[in-house]
């Protein structure tokens, strides 16, 4: 019945079942590391009667709003994550839970008061922590999991006291065991001062965990794009700013680079190839001839561009940044209407690897062409795996998608490149505008033929530089 009015309902319940529950508990056993364990056994025994309790509306009122809140958020919690895992990635949404938490550390509160728990309930409660801490994941593959704050505790354990996931089972599980003993005794009242304190403790631990690790992350950012932030803003003062990319696999930069200039780049953002990110409305134009001409004119003053293009205009200012694990810079033009392109370089990331292929086409030549030089080369040490290359000079062609393609080849060089080999070309260009489009094959996973040196696992086939060279006067 819910299926009919919830597409995620149905996926998550229909199509993936056991997703639900799996994911579920995962964010309950993070739920119960990031609160120190003891409020989770707590708050859960605390929906039993204790011995010899008198019930009350109060006693009541609460039990009946504990119990509702861990099947609501719960299943919210399961379908969430079930339904995300299929249209986006598996997180631990243990987020989604955290307004458990202040009726669980009034459970806690219930039994600092009363000292009067049902033993079964202890154990029962117990148990069902026991089986999320085996099973539910740390996350300690990683310095931060926004998604799963609970075991930020954990996570820099890891990085500063070495603790493995090992190590952190067997004292969660020695936490859990301590906590039910505690629950189980009629200990004296400072005792549970002593355990009051310690979830302090645990709790206050992992925020600064958490917000260390957040800083941490910040400053990466931070180093990435360089200040000042605001240098689009303060160049353009505010006038509307054009974002062109390609390859934008990471958009981190580019959201902080909206983020810092709102005046300029808020909500213009295209991308030649289709990649790039929302949140906002984006385009992809189609290059037009004779000169390069781009669809869909905005028609604003300023264009900020990535590497790989040449948009027609002055440049006003650079701003370095980090992409592909190297130094990149963010060029600032001043259109010279119309928006268009001199040339652009395709089929490559920031660190200048192709993938099976890459293309340069160039616009504008001049009356009379020049020359473009095309350097292919393989810096990869590993076992090598030959690639054969072809490269097809020729006159550029618009084809049905739109796009620039080489129509009838004038010059086509083949070669084999092998690894740590270096090919440098010097061809003539064919006219005024002229299209290079470089092919290898097979292409070759870093990681997978040295995963002992190497965690790089695109499929890379060369390195390749264009440069044109115009025509020398005599």
């Amino acid at each position: 019945m819910l299926g009919k009015g919830s597409l995620q309902w149905l996926i998550s319940t229909d199509h993936y079942k056991r997703r639900v529950f799996d994911y579920g508990f995962n964010a309950a056993g993070v739920l119960a590391i990031g609160l120190g364990v003891f409020p989770v056994v707590a708050g859960l025994a605390s929906l039993w009667p204790g011995k010899g309790e008198r019930p009350t509306r109060a006693l009541t009122t609460y039990r009946s709003v504990l119990l509702a809140s861990v099947i609501s958020f719960g299943v919210y919690t399961g379908v969430k994550s079930a339904y995300v895992s299929t249209v986006f990635s598996t997180l631990t949404y243990e987020r989604n839970l955290i307004y458990l938490a202040p009726l669980l550390f009034t459970g806690t509160a219930l039994w600092l008061e009363r000292r009067n728990f049902n033993p079964i309930a202890v154990c029962v409660s117990a148990a069902f922590v026991l089986f999320l801490l085996l099973t539910s994941p740390y996350i300690m593959d990683k310095d931060i999991a926004y998604d799963s704050a609970g075991v930020a505790i954990l996570q820099q354990g890891n990085r500063y006291l070495g603790l493995d996931h090992a190590d952190a089972k067997i004292g969660l599980v020695l936490l859990l065991a301590l906590s039910a003993v505690l629950l189980l005794l009629r200990r004296p009242r400072w005792l549970g001062i002593v355990v009051a304190a310690g979830i302090l403790v645990w709790c206050f631990t992992g925020e600064l965990s958490f917000s260390s690790a957040s800083n941490r992350a910040s400053d990466r950012f931070v180093d990435n794009i360089r200040r000042p932030f605001t240098w689009v803003d303060d160049a353009t003062g505010g006038k509307p700013t054009l974002y062109l990319g390609q390859q934008m696999a990471d958009p981190n930069g580019e959201w902080l680079l909206e983020f810092w200039n709102p005046h300029s780049m808020v909500g213009r953002v295209w991308s030649l190839d289709g990649t790039a990110p929302g949140p906002g409305p984006t385009l992809t134009p189609d290059p037009k001839l004779p000169n390069g001409a781009l669809s869909h004119d905005p028609h604003y003053p300023y264009v900020v561009e990535e590497g790989g293009m040449n948009v027609v205009g002055r440049v006003v200012t650079t701003h370095d940044h980090v992409a592909g694990g190297s130094v990149q810079k963010w060029r600032l033009v001043q259109v010279r209407p119309p928006l268009r392109l001199r040339d652009f370089v395709t089929g490559q990331y920031a660190d200048g690897w192709s993938g099976a292929s890459s293309a340069y086409t160039r616009f504008s030549s001049g009356e009379r062409p020049g020359r473009v030089r095309i350097v292919v080369s393989r810096p990869w040490g590993g076992p090598d795996v030959p690639g054969h290359v072809t490269v097809k000079l020729g006159p550029i062609t618009i084809g049905d998608d739109k796009q620039p393609h080489v129509g009838t080849p004038m010059i086509v060089r083949r070669f084999v490149l092998h690894a740590n080999g270096v090919k440098r070309l010097v061809l003539p260009a064919p006219g005024p505008h002229f299209r290079v489009e470089v092919n290898v094959t097979p292409t070759f996973r870093p990681i997978e033929l040295s995963p002992q040196t190497d965690s790089d696992n695109r499929d890379l086939g060369a390195k390749i530089t264009y440069t044109y060279l115009p025509h020398r006067r005599s």
